[in-house]
């Protein structure tokens, strides 16, 4: 598991920053000046000249990399070290915005099929993510977080040079035979959401912050529903025609998160009082709990809990 996009900011006071090694990019009419790191354009920094602070934008695992498959803690340290002596200010006393905290997982099925049978987000669906008409992720999408689960084996054939992918499958577990799955949650405002203030790039980068990035990230995948199958009745007295319909819908919803007790309550609720009076469709609403806790579900295996909990914190 590790930290892929971040984003801190550093309030430096009476002091100055040094924009020696800064290129700068362009400016914003409420003063805020957007430059990169000459060596490297893709960090970006944006300076308020209004607080005197800079807000830096990184991936350090691509910086160091040029993929996020497999990283560690040492890339964010350099990276931090790499920034600080750039614009002489210490960056691990920077305050963190925003973070990306996740993990890549080796399958032994088909990641579109795990992609596909993973449907909601407590009660939200995920939303999709096409490339080239090929599903390649689903995202849940709020204020706090957003939860990302996506195809990496098919990001790192369209996305990474071939040099980059040579030295993958030479130096790393990666083979371009096998199925990959990435597991992300994009923490949005860490103070609110760990219920602690002033949370420094010096905390990010600890182990007991990094474990409890890693519980946080179990604890938003079990708010995943996965797809799951019904389990036939085996005696036929069980098997009327409108419990097998019913069955049918059941499976559906397992697949597309349609919550069934729900759409047919409303659908009774909408029968005139001519047709079904109160009692009526009360009884009616009864019949449909006891037929539907009467159906049983089986396990799909696309529950990915159990290999996240294996992944060791990097």
């Amino acid at each position: 598991m590790n930290f892929d996009y971040l984003e801190f900011v550093k309030r430096q006071g009476k002091d100055t920053f040094c924009f020696d090694r800064l290129k700068y990019k362009y400016s914003s009419a409420s003063g805020i000046h957007t430059y990169t790191l000459t060596e490297a354009k893709d960090i970006i920094l944006k300076y308020n000249e209004f607080f005197n602070e800079i807000t830096v934008k990184a991936n350090f695992s691509y910086f160091f990399n040029g993929h996020n498959f497999q990283s560690s803690i040492k890339d964010i340290t350099q990276g931090l070290n790499y920034v600080s002596e750039a614009i002489a200010s210490d960056m691990l006393t920077a305050h963190i915005k925003s973070f990306e905290y996740g993990t890549t997982l080796e399958l032994k099925q088909n990641c579109q099929e795990y992609i596909s049978n993973h449907i909601s987000y407590k009660k939200s669906i995920l939303q999709p993510f096409y490339k080239k008409n090929r599903l390649t992720g689903k995202v849940y999408d709020c204020k706090l977080l957003r939860f990302k689960i996506y195809d990496a084996g098919f990001r790192i054939s369209t996305n990474i040079t071939k040099g980059i992918k040579a030295h993958l499958q030479q130096h790393t577990s990666y083979s371009k035979d096998k199925d990959y799955i990435r597991l992300e949650t994009v923490i949005k405002q860490p103070e609110i959401y760990f219920m602690k203030r002033n949370i420094t790039m010096q905390n990010l980068i600890s182990y007991d912050f990094r474990q409890h990035c890693k519980e946080s990230l179990i604890e938003e995948y079990s708010k995943i529903k996965k797809a799951t199958m019904v389990k036939i009745p085996e005696k036929k007295k069980d098997l009327n025609m409108a419990m097998i319909y019913l069955i049918q819908l059941q499976e559906i919803a397992y697949r597309t998160g349609l919550d069934i007790e729900s759409q047919v309550s409303n659908l009774i609720k909408q029968i005139p009082e001519s047709t079904l009076n109160t009692f009526d469709k009360k009884a009616r609403k009864r019949q449909l709990k006891k037929h539907l806790k009467n159906i049983k579900q089986m396990n799909t295996g696309y529950d990915l809990t159990a290999m996240l909990k294996a992944k060791e914190i990097d």
